[in-house]
């Protein structure tokens, strides 16, 4: 029974249709934990629909993990929408964090591009790295975070 051809196909079928998504889905849950986007969702999870200023394909060094081209921002009057695209969703739910829950730290220098490194949280905030320009930093609550903008002479 074992050596049957209709056995090893189940095999195979069972492997490519359960086995290889529960280990995708347990891969991207550990990312999620390991960026901090899991320790974000506790508090700006969000089940919202996201409508204002749409960026797609965006990048984004969360925590110590590279979401490279897997991101969609929202930006809204109130704050920024964060959503994975579906094949990354797997504990990566929806985000929504107050423009206020937002922090600029300042500029960093990449191999080929300028970035934005944002704190975002208030009690244990996590490091975001994003390509400038990649939203609206005028949109930060704070004028001490404004402040940080503008050019000293």
């Amino acid at each position: 029974m074992l050596d049957s051809p209709w056995f090893r196909l189940a095999g195979i079928l069972f492997t490519a249709f359960v086995l290889i998504p529960l280990f995708w889905c347990f891969v991207t849950w550990g990312l999620s934990r390991v960026s901090g986007w899991g320790q974000l969702a506790r508090t700006y999870e969000s089940n919202r629909c996201f409508e204002g200023d749409t960026s797609r394909w965006q990048s984004a060094r969360i925590g110590l993990i590279n979401y490279n081209r897997v991101l969609t921002f929202t930006q809204m009057e109130d704050g920024l929408g964060l959503t994975p695209m579906p094949l990354f969703s797997a504990g990566h739910p929806p985000l929504f964090i107050p423009w206020k829950a937002i922090s600029y730290v300042g500029k960093k220098r990449s191999f080929f591009s300028d970035m934005d490194l944002l704190r975002v949280g208030e009690l244990s905030p996590v490091r975001f790295l994003i390509a400038s320009g990649a939203i609206d930093l005028e949109r930060l609550d704070s004028e001490a975070q404004l402040s940080e903008l503008e050019p000293s002479h």
